[in-house]
């Protein structure tokens, strides 16, 4: 069901720069909220000449208020929020580049530090690093935080954009990373992260599926259907054998 105040909500305040043609919606959105909140003064009443025009003027005001005034706002809440939307359609590649900028910077920030850290550790084994090796699991840690908010920005913008609403990516990070074969594929379909909170803040599956081949390449949810479609069939082609053994490989990485 479309909710209005859902797409206006998150546009405001997703963080992410808004076109001018958003904006001027929001505006708009913003004038229709003070329309009939204040009502005319009668500072020249005593005025002959503008009594009368004054006078009907507050009655004109007061016939507006009640269910009238707030079955028009709703009205013009809803025709706003629609053009915002259909706005949304058309920027996608705007809202996109903004979180691709230093995208590639902080992905390999991340890949420099993440593979310098052990390959399990717990956060009793965090306070007994070295000196390189926690400045390298701190880096890990505030390079997988941008990356899950780019994510979760993805998924924000994936629930007011009409074309990408309703479409639920199997594994959030098909948003983030471009599988390059099966085998990384599988492993982020079909292995279930048992690490430790201390590694789950480095994203150990995003460290694995890159380290065996996967990419950083940003898309909308129905870019990421499109792979998980194509890796699927791909899968399809295997015998249950296969399957069995291919699985059985990537969950020893």
């Amino acid at each position: 069901m479309f909710n209005p105040n859902h797409t206006v909500d998150t546009v405001r305040h997703w963080g992410l720069k808004n076109p001018k043609q958003i904006e001027s919606l929001l505006a708009a959105l913003d004038a229709v909220e003070e329309a009939g909140t204040e009502a005319p003064e009668l500072d020249k009443v005593t005025d002959p000449k503008q009594a009368a025009q004054q006078v009907l003027r507050l009655a004109e005001w007061k016939s507006s208020q009640g269910d009238n005034l707030t079955e028009a706002k709703t009205l013009a809440r809803h025709k706003i929020s629609n053009a915002i939307e259909d706005e949304l359609e058309d920027m996608i590649d705007f809202y996109l580049q903004q979180l691709n900028d230093g995208l590639a910077e902080n992905a390999e920030a991340y890949s420099d530090a993440v593979f310098e850290l052990p390959a399990e550790f717990s956060a009793e084994d965090v306070m007994n690093f070295s000196p390189e090796v926690f400045a390298a699991y701190q880096t890990a840690k505030a390079s997988a935080a941008h990356l899950k908010s780019v994510i979760n920005l993805v998924q924000t913008l994936g629930s007011v954009v009409p074309s990408q609403k309703n479409l639920l990516v199997p594994e959030p990070l098909f948003l983030l990373v471009e599988p390059t074969n099966l085998e990384t594929y599988y492993y982020l379909s079909g292995v279930d992260d048992s690490s430790s909170s201390a590694q789950q803040a480095v994203l150990p599956m995003l460290a694995k599926a890159l380290e065996h081949g996967a990419k950083v390449e940003l898309k909308t949810p129905e870019e990421a259907l499109e792979v998980v479609a194509h890796w699927e069939e791909q899968r399809d082609l295997l015998s249950a054998q296969a399957h069995r053994d291919l699985l059985a490989a990537v969950r020893n990485w």
